[in-house]
């Protein structure tokens, strides 16, 4: 709904309950009196209208994810998790930005944002640039499944092929969480490193901001290990 949409709503409203209130009020020979209370009414009918509009413009706001590519003179460029480039207009009286961390919600600058950095906005969108209402700040996850295809024993990494024929490279570290099913009870269970075999199948999750060392290698958050002979059974 456009602006001059919104203001068709807010006059025909208006009038409409302006009648209302006009219906129910004294003749022209009564006290003069009551004109205050007419007053509050037609005030609290309006306060009820505005919320209205705000209301539907609140319903026509979009939320879109993806990482900063440029910020510049309040402008922020984007590229979207679906390879689109856009750009977040922020305005210091009407946006306000978060910074996600686990279950923690802090309020930041638009100074503490950085290229490279993964954002949610919400707000207006017109074209191809969405106006902040709120930007958080967040860590962005990879979640894929594969084949364990090498095991490095002394330096505590696996290589493994996607389901997609992409080649990661995992790192295990301390706060690494390693789980196995057991073939027999088919329970999950806590395990180690030296437990994974070549061929087993393995569900990772990633935290995005841990790679750039090389293509593709990432510290492992959580690891979920199939093993070979789950599948032989």
């Amino acid at each position: 709904m456009n602006k001059k949409s919104y203001l068709t709503l807010f006059f025909l409203i208006l009038f409409l309950c302006f009648r209302s209130v006009m219906a129910q009020s004294p003749t022209a020979s009564s006290s003069p009196t009551l004109e205050p209370t007419i007053d509050k009414q037609i005030e609290k009918l309006k306060e009820k209208i505005a919320d209205k509009v705000a209301e539907l413009k609140k319903s026509d706001e979009k939320a879109i994810a993806g990482v900063i590519l440029e910020i510049k003179d309040g402008l922020i460029s984007i590229n979207t998790i679906d390879d689109q480039k856009l750009d977040v207009k922020y305005d210091d009286a009407l946006s306000t930005i978060y910074l996600i961390s686990g279950a923690v919600k802090k309020e930041i600058k638009l100074s503490d944002l950085e290229k490279d950095d993964y954002i949610i906005v919400t707000g207006p969108m017109i074209n191809n640039t969405i106006t902040a209402n709120y930007i958080y700040q967040d860590e962005e996850y990879i979640v894929k499944s594969g084949k364990v295809t090498e095991i490095n024993k002394t330096d505590y990494f696996i290589k493994v092929l996607s389901l997609e024929k992409d080649n990661y490279t995992l790192d295990f570290e301390t706060y690494s969480q390693t789980e196995m099913l057991n073939v027999k009870t088919y329970e999950i269970e806590k395990t180690g490193f030296s437990k994974i075999k070549e061929t087993d199948v393995v569900h990772f999750v990633l935290k995005k901001a841990s790679g750039g060392r090389e293509v593709n290698r990432y510290s492992i958050i959580k690891i979920l290990v199939i093993p070979q002979e789950y599948f032989v059974k």
